[in-house]
């Protein structure tokens, strides 16, 4: 129930608990509110299992997209006396556009109808922007320990921002004034990530190799007639190297495959 320690007593609770959006937020509220995020992300693992390329899929990530959305607007307020980042807008924020990637990114990789691949890469995009840059405010603003989860969220976000910049012309004209700020964002953190934890450095090695030969190709040829791989192994010495790290530390298999496009 949303409602706080104190007011529970021995003889049961001493007030109403909160059951409206636009009731005071209590202790309970965000913890109550990321189950809910939880229960939504169940649902976007029974829907990897399924077609892509169905009528159902697209009807089902339609309505899980609103899903996250409506989680996202009905956020309960955060706490005037929040010490934790975990309770702040901030946290909301990188949870939900992260969210719409594992939604998302699955399409890209996978494919399925040619709109639908435009409208999953663009949403990629767009999140992804959002989570590079929250994370370039987090760090540099706050105290904040470096773990895996904060590495492979931020590595997935920027991957998948530069593969969308790759394989989709909308993304590219909807996000061209993204990329320099974007990748910028998302090195600064790794960079001060790989200083700090070595695990850290060949995540931040390869996205820099990767973020080049974006914006290279974005130079050279206006977005046109661009081809994948992005990195040929052949033509760099320490990419075998690089790869090998991150697959010793381990990386999200979707992300694996969409790397695996980006690098022959």
């Amino acid at each position: 129930m949303d409602i706080n320690d104190n007011e529970i007593s021995v003889n049961g609770l001493t007030c109403e608990p909160r059951n409206g959006e636009d009731e005071p937020a209590r202790m309970m509220s965000p913890s109550l509110h990321f189950i809910q995020l939880r229960r939504i992300w169940a649902n976007v693992q029974f829907l990897d299992k399924s077609d892509v390329t169905s009528a159902s899929h697209q009807q089902n990530a339609e309505h899980i997209d609103q899903q996250l959305l409506e989680w996202f607007r009905s956020a309960p307020p955060q706490p005037p006396d929040a010490s934790s980042l975990f309770s702040g807008r901030d946290w909301l924020a990188l949870s939900y556009h992260h969210s719409i990637l594992l939604l998302h990114r699955r399409r890209i990789v996978v494919g399925s109808a040619y709109q639908q691949i435009e409208q999953s890469h663009l949403k990629c995009a767009q999140s992804s922007v959002r989570i590079c840059e929250i994370y370039r405010n987090i760090y540099f603003m706050n105290t904040v320990s470096f773990t895996w989860g904060a590495l492979h969220v931020l590595f997935i976000a920027g991957l998948t921002f530069l593969h969308s910049l790759w394989t989709s012309q909308q993304t590219r004209i909807a996000c061209r004034r993204d990329v320099v700020k974007t990748c910028t964002n998302c090195t600064i953190v790794l960079v001060v990530m790989g200083e700090r934890w070595n695990v850290a450095q060949p995540y931040r090695d390869i996205f820099n190799l990767l973020a080049d030969a974006t914006q290279a190709m974005l130079t050279d040829t206006d977005g046109e007639n661009q081809q994948l791989p992005a990195l040929r192994r052949a033509d760099n010495i320490a990419i075998p190297a690089l790869l090998n790290s991150i697959s010793e530390v381990g990386i999200d298999r979707s992300a694996e495959m969409l790397l695996h496009d980006m690098v022959e």
